[in-house]
């Protein structure tokens, strides 16, 4: 029997109450808080427990409840693990622009708008019987193998359509993030040669009406590339505080580096897409003095300097090749 956790906020409990009647009668088990909590129980430690062994957490958005502490520990607490379902249901009169950061990369349905809480309880039933991998259980003892065969299909469906990502696919192209720093025309350099691979770069500066602040339409763009390109220019100077403080210091320890959210975006890719679809190319300051410093932990990977016998337009290309992501010469 699929298990489902219901988060929300105690202003919506009726509502929250009468789905729960729904998908129990459609054989989901449903965990609500007010039900399993007993007397001298930790509030946290119990309701911990139980977001983490469900299959699903169902998280109802409404205004209350996008300001609960509780509801964020719990999607906190569940989004620990990729491979349960979340699915938000938007009540009240809330829309896709108001889900917090966490909630925007998942699919929900709406109540209002012609959809009634019935409909939207037997699309979730539905999918919460497709997902943990059993077949709904039938209303009528006389559903025939066809209408049963149609029902799984239609669940499988919905349970495809609240997978799938917040951000249409189609508006970032063929998902090859364009990491950049302060020097424009370096930038507007790679990005023109990616079209010329008939590689359209997603440029997050350059993207519009995807998230509400910057940090939200990073995590919803970049969670759904596949490769990235990550180009080092020398825009800022840094020194270790230690040189810097030393005797003969102060200026001569400066460095050129690469922008802080050029490093950060550098770490975020190789963490989620690995090595081998991360490219560096770095281009080295004008003057020869101070020289260009790397994170450390770069030590091994490959970089290629604009300044390299080694073409990075040919070394970028044999890259894409090998991810696939265009063909051969």
């Amino acid at each position: 029997m699929p298990t489902a956790f219901f988060s929300y906020a105690r202003a919506d409990s009726a509502i929250v109450r009468i789905f729960a009647q729904h998908l129990r009668a459609d054989g989901i088990n449903v965990f609500l808080d007010t039900e399993f909590l007993k007397p001298g129980e930790r509030f946290e430690k119990v309701i911990l427990e139980k977001v983490r062994s469900a299959d699903a957490l169902v998280f109802f958005v409404s205004p209350s409840s996008l300001h609960s502490k509780w509801v964020e520990t719990e999607l906190l607490a569940f989004g620990d693990s990729s491979k349960k379902l979340i699915i938000p249901v938007l009540i009240n009169g809330t829309r896709y622009g108001d889900l917090p950061l966490r909630l925007a990369r998942y699919q929900g349905v709406v109540v209002g708008d012609g959809a009634t809480i019935p409909e939207v309880a037997s699309r979730l039933s539905n999918t919460l019987h497709a997902q943990v991998g059993s077949a709904a259980p039938p209303r009528l003892a006389e559903l025939s193998p066809e209408a049963g065969q149609r029902g799984a299909d239609l669940a499988a469906s919905i349970a495809a359509d609240i997978r799938a990502p917040a951000v249409d696919p189609r508006s970032v192209g063929n998902r090859v993030f364009l990491v950049h720093g302060h020097d424009h025309e370096f930038r507007d350099e790679v990005a023109g040669y990616l079209r010329n691979l008939k590689i359209e770069p997603v440029i997050l500066s350059q993207v519009r009406g995807v998230a509400r602040s910057l940090l939200d339409k990073f995590e919803a763009l970049a969670t759904q590339a596949i490769f990235a390109v990550v180009l080092m220019s020398p825009d800022d100077l840094g020194a270790s505080r230690v040189q810097y403080g030393h005797e003969r210091g102060r200026e001569n320890a400066l460095k050129y580096r690469a922008r802080e959210n050029v490093i950060l975006e550098l770490g975020f890719f190789y963490g989620r897409l690995g090595w081998d679809h991360v490219f560096i190319v770095q281009k080295p300051a004008q003057d020869p003095v101070p020289d260009f410093e790397l994170p450390s932990d770069l030590a091994g990977a490959l970089i290629v300097e604009t300044a390299d016998e080694v073409d990075w337009h040919d070394e970028l290309a044999e890259r894409l090749r090998d991810a696939k992501l265009i063909g051969p010469d």
